[in-house]
């Protein structure tokens, strides 16, 4: 597994691929070595099989789409996920919530139905708590029916600030 810290405007974001696309993004953190290792963690990586890339075209892509998106320039981010982690519910989820365009939201019972599981809010919850991808997934897109922002991996107030900058005011 690859991996990388990449520095952005709101700190250092840690990132890693396997052969099959993005296996892990993480939030971002104040010291690259941070973000680093949380993406290792996240990307369920033992040290062994971690190795720390610099100059890199999937790092270049990946910094430049994230300097655009923390711009506030409606940076939808176009790069393979590695799925292999996730359970077919899961990846279903997922999948379905990485087609909710910036500017929108959708209700966890929004997300159940369209992924042919009414009634299935709780375990929608589950596969967004697992995105090892944020970002790139936009789980954050995702709220309570009631309209409120509902539990984010991030905590509340990086949830708020994701939806503020995507023109999403709750």
């Amino acid at each position: 597994m690859d991996g990388a810290a990449i520095k952005t405007t709101r700190g250092y974001l840690g990132a890693c691929w396997s052969a099959a696309g993005l296996a892990a993004l993480t939030l971002p953190f104040p010291q690259p070595a941070e973000a680093l290792l949380a993406a290792a963690r996240c990307a369920g990586c033992s040290g062994a099989e971690f190795r720390q890339i610099g100059d890199d075209s999937r790092v270049t892509a990946l910094e430049q789409a994230l300097g655009r998106y923390f711009a506030g320039d409606g940076e939808e981010f176009d790069l393979p996920v590695d799925w292999s982690a996730y359970t077919p519910f899961r990846r279903r989820v997922l999948q379905e919530v990485r087609k909710i365009s910036r500017g929108r939201v959708l209700s966890y019972g929004q997300v159940a139905a369209l992924v042919g599981c009414p009634g299935g809010v709780r375990a929608v919850g589950g596969a967004l708590g697992a995105n090892r991808t944020v970002l790139v997934v936009p789980c954050h897109r995702v709220v309570r029916g009631d309209g409120t922002p509902g539990g984010f991996t991030g905590g509340p107030a990086w949830k708020e600030a994701l939806l503020r900058l995507e023109g999403c005011g709750l």
